[in-house]
């Protein structure tokens, strides 16, 4: 757990603050946690979701909270055109005072749309709410990927069809 926070906290440092207006940040991961696109008033970002491997989306998002002490902290994510309305259960925390944040994070499993969509994800955060707008599409593959494989999958067929043509 301790690497995990510092992993998270050292990784904020890109990521520029909203404190102003919240005592929190959010932020969803992106390309398997290795960069955080951050949430806010106006932003409005296109989420990509991870692709684990058994092709179900997973969309993850973090929120940063800069004051040491106890933390109460749910999430809920809307999907409305694809009917989805997902409620993480209420977590509770202690942020340490030696910490410079602490990170809360949420996940879920979302499903594939190759559209752009929109979404709302609402957080609380110790009985303050905010609500983020984004848009979410999962990748579709690349044109070029499905012709090579498409190529190779008939050129096994018609070896195969060869060799029994041939005896």
């Amino acid at each position: 757990m301790k690497y995990l926070l510092i992993a998270a906290v050292l990784g904020m440092g890109a990521v520029p603050v909203f404190s102003a207006l919240l005592p929190f940040d959010s932020f969803a991961y992106q390309n398997l946690g290795s960069s955080q696109v951050l949430l806010g008033p106006g932003l409005n970002p296109l989420i990509e979701p991870w692709n684990p491997h058994d092709g179900q989306p997973i969309l993850m998002f973090g929120t940063a909270v800069y004051t040491p002490g106890p933390i109460v902290y749910s999430a809920k994510l809307d999907l409305p055109v694809l009917g989805v309305n997902l409620i993480s259960p209420t977590y509770t925390d202690d942020c340490p005072v030696t910490a410079s944040a602490c990170i809360e994070l949420v996940d879920w499993n979302v499903p594939i749309s190759y559209h752009v969509t929109p979404g709302i994800l609402t957080v609380t955060m110790n009985q303050i709410i905010a609500t983020y707008d984004f848009q979410y599409q999962t990748p579709s593959p690349e044109p070029t990927t499905l012709v090579l494989v498409l190529t190779g999958f008939a050129g096994v067929r018609f070896r195969a069809a060869r060799r029994v043509a041939w005896g």
